[in-house]
């Protein structure tokens, strides 16, 4: 009951994730009824889960098992899913005949893989309000289908670079300066860059160029002792101060660090010379 009573249960139903739904007589009047559910969380992957379930003939469920992982404590959506399944089947089947009727082919078609789609053709849709247009269907007060109806795009398509293509881009910007279809556009997406970022000074590892790796160690040696690195300027200092407060848990500071000969390094290294030096008798 408690997973019947799951809505989540009734959107793996409603999205055709119940296939091969059959039933088989069992001993003292009972009924096996077994069916195949997509994974909740792969819903892709192969085999499907096996949920079964054993009922009486007037409805009562004696017991259900699958073997998902909740299953194995015989309450899961899987099993939800199937008794939504079942009850459907049988609403229908007390109504008129389904092919008396258009809005009569209602049960959900079995869904193999649920694939990329826009926005605009995701059905967001709660699970109360499908059920709720599944019942209403069923019995005949309504002649829609419940299933989601993709909408239709109008209009020819809008070509890139455009004349129309930029000024939607351009309005975009003024009314919602914020978005995230700015993120990527030239030249919108250097709002979006941090400001304490863009002041950091170039950390050291970045003048690497792939040419000079080609190079020998005398010619490396000479364009290190050629190098002088951009003087740094006081909104530099600052932002670097401000950015590495927290020391090794900032990202920044492990970058800003590389390749600097800095105070505990330098004391070290001296502190290790004397000891190790020779000492003359």
């Amino acid at each position: 009951m408690k997973a019947y009573k799951s809505l989540e249960a009734f959107n793996y139903f409603v999205c055709g994730w119940v296939n091969d739904l059959g039933t088989k007589e069992a001993l003292n009047k009972c009924r096996l009824v077994f069916a195949r559910v997509n994974h909740s969380q792969r819903s892709g992957e192969t085999p499907f889960l096996k949920t079964w379930i054993v009922a009486k003939e007037d409805g009562e469920v004696v017991t259900a098992h699958c073997n998902c992982m909740a299953g194995l404590s015989e309450s899961c959506s899987h099993v939800g899913a199937v008794l939504f399944a079942i009850e459907a089947g049988v609403k229908m089947r007390e109504t008129a005949s389904c092919t008396t009727e258009k809005c009569k082919w209602l049960m959900p078609s079995h869904v193999k893989k649920i694939p990329a789609a826009p926005v605009a053709m995701i059905d967001f849709s709660s699970a109360k309000s499908k059920k709720q247009k599944l019942d209403d269907a069923i019995a005949g007060r309504t002649g829609e289908k419940h299933t989601f109806q993709r909408p239709t795009v109008q209009g020819s398509k809008l070509e890139r670079g455009s004349e129309r293509y930029m000024q939607f881009f351009k309005t975009l910007s003024r009314n919602s300066p914020r978005s995230a279809a700015l993120m990527s556009r030239e030249p919108y997406y250097r709002e979006f860059v941090p400001k304490s970022v863009s002041k950091l000074p170039k950390p050291l590892p970045q003048y690497r160029t792939p040419e000079m790796l080609q190079l020998s160690p005398t010619e490396l040696q000479n364009a290190c002792q050629d190098f002088r690195q951009e003087e740094l300027t006081q909104p530099q200092v600052q932002a670097v101060e401000e950015e590495t407060r927290n020391q090794s848990l900032s990202a920044i500071w492990f970058s800003q660090r590389a390749g600097r000969n800095h105070s505990l390094k330098t004391e070290a290294g001296s502190t290790d010379l004397v000891l190790h030096s020779h000492q003359s008798p």
